[in-house]
């Protein structure tokens, strides 16, 4: 059966295919009401999921963006999306973008339980689908409908993925227009998380050269490719209500498993401060400019984030010195530091949580914390005893004395 976009019509309740059989098993959580194919078919080499709520307005402009980028693979790719609990005409956009630009369209209606209706979740049931009707080996994209893609997006991703990444994120930019009219404390908040997020990652590489970074991923749903073998072994996306894609990074780096920056794989998204779903970057947004002036949880102070990574490093065998006085400094048991490099990620991982993280920080000591990174990276490398002290000498210097941990 053919609509009026264009696109066929595939039974939702016929479990021949795969995406029939996710459908069956998702039903508890939601409602699959329609399956719509443009050009699709099943096994291709890259898919892209995308969740979609209510976004007539942003999504052209998202899908000519991605329909270029696909292009620059040169492979076969398509799209999946997983258009949910809307009432406008997103699923139509995305039918008639597929007939229109020659790119396979998997587009799934369905209605999310009020319970579930969250940003996690719809990127988890958009992935699932895209994993099921795309070849075992491909690897699997996710974007969102208010991201546009630059046009080495896909390709650069999909390269780092299958230079042995089981997951690679890009960098994600604010759209200039829409940063621009947001409230001066909320733009300063950005503008720190966005230097203090690559200072440690520089920070990290300058400790532990060649590893890959535990501590402040910055890995973003707007922009991340996973290899669909890694997708399945993990067990899927982790089903939380936000924040599912730093914690698809945590449930991958458990498992011993490659997460890759690919800062060339860039994407520009809307700095909205409402959408029609839970959670998101929109949320966050909205606090901020009711005044929250917390920055990212994930971004610490220096001598706080040496430790942690120090810690790291002793757990994988890469640092040797200083590990007593580290276990004792974290308030850990003896031992609780030796070496296990086949388990270091699950144990480091572990490890944080026992610790727990320091008190979010306020915009001026985001600052402060930014200055004294910069700084300790300069001087190194040196032995890890000199970082954390050099680090702890940092904090005092800034009036706050040594951070614990």
């Amino acid at each position: 059966m053919i609509d009026g976009a264009g696109a066929r019509m595939a039974r939702v309740e016929d479990s021949s295919w795969p995406a029939g059989r996710v459908a069956a098993e998702l039903a508890p959580l939601a409602a699959l009401e329609r399956v719509r194919l443009v050009g699709a078919r099943l096994g291709l080499n890259a898919l892209v999921a995308m969740p979609v709520r209510q976004e007539a307005h942003y999504l052209p402009r998202a899908l000519a963006a991605l329909g270029e980028s696909l292009a620059a693979l040169d492979e076969p790719a398509g799209i999946a999306l997983f258009v949910n609990n809307t009432h406008d005409a997103s699923a139509d956009i995305a039918c008639a973008f597929g007939a229109r630009a020659g790119v396979p369209v998997f587009c799934f209606e369905a209605t999310l339980a009020p319970q579930f209706a969250n940003a996690g979740l719809a990127r988890r049931l958009a992935l699932d689908l895209g994993a099921a009707v795309a070849d075992d080996d491909a690897v699997l994209l996710t974007t969102d409908a208010d991201t546009v893609v630059t046009r080495g997006w896909a390709r650069r991703l999909v390269a780092a993925v299958r230079g042995g990444a089981a997951l690679a994120y890009g960098a994600i930019e604010a759209d200039g227009p829409e940063f621009s009219t947001l409230p001066g404390p909320v733009r300063a908040m950005a503008e720190v998380e966005d230097a203090l997020f690559a200072a440690q990652g520089a920070l990290w590489q300058a400790l532990l050269p060649g590893t890959s970074q535990m501590l402040g991923v910055r890995a973003g749903g707007a922009g991340m490719a996973i290899a669909a073998r890694a997708y399945r072994r993990a067990g899927g996306l982790p089903m939380v209500p936000c924040g599912e894609d730093r914690a698809m990074v945590r449930a991958l780096l458990a498992r011993q498993e490659r997460v890759a920056f690919a800062p060339d794989a860039q994407v520009r998204t809307s700095c909205r401060l409402a959408s029609g779903t839970e959670g998101g970057m929109a949320a966050t947004l909205a606090r901020r400019a009711a005044g929250e002036r917390f920055v990212d949880g994930d971004l610490l102070p220096a001598a706080a984030f040496v430790a942690r990574a120090l810690a790291f490093g002793h757990l994988a065998g890469l640092v040797t010195e200083g590990r007593t006085a580290l276990e004792r400094r974290l308030g850990v048991a003896p031992g609780r530091l030796r070496p296990d490099p086949a388990l270091a990620g699950a144990r480091w991982l572990a490890l944080m949580d026992a610790i727990g993280a320091p008190a979010p920080m306020n915009l001026r000591e985001a600052w402060r914390a930014l200055e004294e990174v910069r700084s300790l990276t300069a001087r190194l490398p040196a032995p890890a005893a000199w970082a954390l002290a050099q680090a702890d000498a940092l904090a005092a210097t800034a009036g706050r004395g040594r951070c614990n941990g």
